[in-house]
Order: C-alpha cells, then structure tokens, then sequence
C-alpha cells in the first residue's frame, strides 16, 4: 500500500461475564460481549492510507472472520 510498517502495537480487550464459565448463573452467555482491537501501527502512512491499510487487515484477517461469524467447533474427549 506504498508505505513500510516499521513496527505496531496491537491491545486487545473486551467485556467478559464470568459467570456461566464457573458456573454460578446460566443466564447470560460464556462469550465475549464485544472485544475491542486497538492497534497503533509505527508508520509514516496518512489517514486516508490507514483508513484503507485497516480495511483491509479486518477483511483479510482469520480470527475477525471467525470471530464474526458462526464457525462449528468439534469438542472431542481423546
């Protein structure tokens, strides 16, 4: 995209309730409510190319796909 990406910090954080995971309260669910990505990458791109460079990481990045939409999970006991 016509700039080089000299390093980047990515932090990641979200809401969690705790509860079903140890099994005090079954009414809301074990997952996330939302996770928030935050990255602050060590370039020297303008806004409009960062705008675009972002885009693109979120529409070519796996675990925002699967994250995003339904992905069957196989729990197997070996």
């Amino acid at each position: 995209m016509g700039f080089e990406l000299r390093g980047i910090e990515i932090e990641l954080y979200g809401d969690l309730d705790p509860a079903r995971l140890f099994g005090t309260s079954f009414d809301n669910r074990a997952g996330y409510k939302q996770i928030i990505v935050k990255i602050k990458p060590d370039c020297d791109a303008d806004e409009e190319t960062l705008a675009k460079w972002i885009e693109s990481v979120d529409n070519r990045c796996p675990v925002s796909d699967n994250i995003q939409n339904t992905t069957p999970i196989k729990i197997e006991l070996k």
